[in-house]
């Protein structure tokens, strides 16, 4: 913005002066452009900063985000092992396959004839 507005004041300044009159050496030899820095220096590092600030948030967020997948895959996985051992333990404790085992183990059980009854205690 500056650059421009110097442009306009020595056009000002002078109204019969043509762009032919106009030294674009002192444009490309840097003067305009190192008033700019030298003047707006404080905002150009607070917009550096931000914007630093904007690409380490971005990298946070997406390592998150990775470890936030990886979790849900190891959660995924857990569930699937703890379904697979419940159901072996419902396998197991059928009462089909325990009579099964106590058979092939020549344990000397048997089925009770007696239907279970609850014992009552006394209150005191």
């Amino acid at each position: 913005m500056a650059i421009f507005k110097n442009i306009i004041s020595k056009f000002k300044e002078n109204p019969e002066a043509d762009l032919q009159s106009f030294d674009f050496r002192e444009v490309f030899k840097g003067h305009y452009l190192q008033e700019f820095i030298v003047k707006n220096i404080k905002l150009i590092i607070l917009i550096l900063f931000f914007i630093m600030l904007l690409v380490g948030n971005r990298f946070a967020y997406e390592h998150q985000m990775s470890e936030i997948a990886r979790l849900k895959k190891e959660l995924e996985d857990s569930k699937f092992t703890s379904l697979e051992v419940s159901e072996g333990l419902m396998k197991q404790s059928r009462p089909s396959q325990v009579k099964q085992m106590i058979l092939n183990r020549n344990i000397e059980l048997e089925d009770s004839r007696v239907p279970a009854y609850r014992i009552k205690r006394k209150s005191r």
